[in-house]
């Protein structure tokens, strides 16, 4: 498995304007940076993310990466007592993928807005409710999303898992080449 499939929502996007809360990113937007696939305006506004192994589940909910259990474990490999992430910071502004056609860069979208407005957390569907989306589904269609969401995540752990170790190694790469912040999460 080489890419992660993501999906394009083609209601409103003002999930994607007027601040953006953080997310990482998996290894797709590593392996699109080293394919020259991102402008480099786009690679200065990301930064790596330092968890302490502390913080990890803390991170992982915020960070929708705690479906039944942190797959932020999946994506990288410890280094000392830390994990680094590359991620996109909060921002007051439009995400840095916003077009007014939707996402720019969808194949290095990370998992957050790929399954906007749903996610799990320890086993539990929850749904943004700011969402339009949300407040028409019938319970055939929220029971279909439910699972579609499910599945969407369980291939995402998989093919994190797959790529965990390039993820590791990648990231110190690009990391010399485009000198990222890193940012200590507390």
């Amino acid at each position: 498995m080489d890419n992660f499939v993501y999906i394009e929502c083609k209601t409103c996007k003002k999930c994607c304007c007027s601040g953006v809360s953080d997310g990482v990113f998996s290894y797709s937007m590593i392996k699109a940076i080293i394919n020259k696939e991102i402008p480099i305006k786009i690679i200065n506004e990301l930064v790596i993310y330092q968890v302490p192994i502390e913080k990890m589940d803390f991170y992982a909910k915020k960070w929708w990466h705690y479906p039944k259990s942190n797959i932020l474990y999946n994506l990288t490999l410890k280094e000392t007592n830390y994990f680094h992430f590359l991620a996109v910071p909060n921002s007051k502004n439009d995400c840095i993928f916003y077009s007014k056609n939707g996402c720019k860069y969808t194949v290095a979208k990370d998992l957050d807005c790929t399954l906007f407005p749903y996610h799990y957390y320890k086993g539990e569907f929850y749904m943004e409710q700011r969402c339009p989306i949300t407040k028409t589904l019938t319970s055939d269609a929220y029971n279909e999303i439910k699972l579609k969401i499910w599945d969407l995540t369980e291939k995402y752990a998989q093919f994190c898992l797959i790529h965990q170790k390039s993820y590791f190694k990648n990231l110190k790469i690009i990391q010399k080449q485009y000198n990222f912040p890193i940012i200590m999460c507390k």
